[in-house]
């Protein structure tokens, strides 16, 4: 569960993410989302959609902070540069939850996602256990880098999961927000059976959807 200050700038937008529900953080300083107790984390998975206005070193997920630390030591998720994110395969310090570990977008190893929907994947190279501070990089009033986004969904283990599992993730999630898996790749339902077949398909990779229960 988290929760949010009363005078909260934090909106719901019913059409964040390509139609789909999400919830807007318009970069006011510490206009946050927290968790009252520590999350023991190794994968963070956030759909999201970042506005072309934001900088370097925007914050979209951190630890609960009641000052300015040092940055080291304490990881987070922030952007590189306007159209892409910090971390294993781009600038990166201790700071950065995937620094020695691994990022991808849509399920493809990288970090550019040039303002699009998308979902960012962040693997850290060892567990850490924190408050979690949904929307900004210091989550204080004093010195934020506040995100300027959409968010959609944030998903959160405290391991490092499997190929075929991270694939069934990626699966759920294209469907749900409409976002395209990388050409090639099946979409895959929980208990990991096909249900879309790249290959058979494969004339048509684009804006794929599906209706279903699983």
């Amino acid at each position: 569960n988290v929760t949010h200050p009363s005078t909260s700038g934090i909106t719901f937008n019913s059409t964040g993410i390509n139609t789909s529900p999400a919830v807007r953080f318009n970069g006011i300083n510490a206009d946050i989302l927290t968790t009252a107790n520590a999350v023991d984390q190794r994968t963070v998975i956030i759909v999201n959609q970042v506005d072309p206005t934001v900088g370097d070193l925007m914050g979209i997920y951190s630890q609960v902070r009641t000052g300015i630390p040092e940055i080291y030591g304490t990881p987070t998720i922030r952007t590189n540069t306007t159209t892409g994110w910090r971390g294993a395969g781009a600038p990166t310090n201790g700071g950065d939850l995937s620094n020695g570990g691994t990022q991808s977008i849509n399920g493809v190893t990288g970090f550019v996602h040039n303002n699009l929907p998308h979902f960012t994947t962040q693997i850290a190279s060892a567990n850490f256990a924190f408050p979690v501070a949904i929307g900004d990089f210091f989550s204080v009033a004093n010195g934020a880098r506040a995100t300027k986004a959409n968010i959609g969904e944030v998903i959160v283990y405290n391991s490092v999961l499997s190929a075929s599992a991270l694939q069934q993730i990626n699966s759920y999630l294209a469907f749900k927000y409409g976002i395209a898996l990388a050409s090639g790749v099946d979409y895959l339902d929980s208990a990991g059976n096909i249900l879309w077949n790249a290959t058979t398909n494969g004339t048509y990779t684009n804006d794929v959807a599906g209706i279903g229960i699983d």
